[in-house]
């Protein structure tokens, strides 16, 4: 995984907890709260892992 992978993951994931939020205040079934939490621990995993990456300088 390069580093521009990497930063376009990060940046696709926080569009996707932007938009799931949004649709969460907007309708608020048990569903959107299930995908907004999914989405949010799939965005925390991808920065940890670039993160750790960065200082093990995996993305060179």
């Amino acid at each position: 995984m390069s580093k521009e992978k990497a930063l376009k993951s990060i940046l696709i994931s926080i569009v996707c907890v932007i938009a799931t939020g949004l649709s969460y205040a907007i309708f608020k079934n048990p569903i959107q709260k299930i995908l907004f939490f999914v989405v949010v621990i799939t965005s925390a995993i991808s920065v940890i892992y670039y993160i750790v990456g960065s200082k093990k300088g995996k993305f060179h």
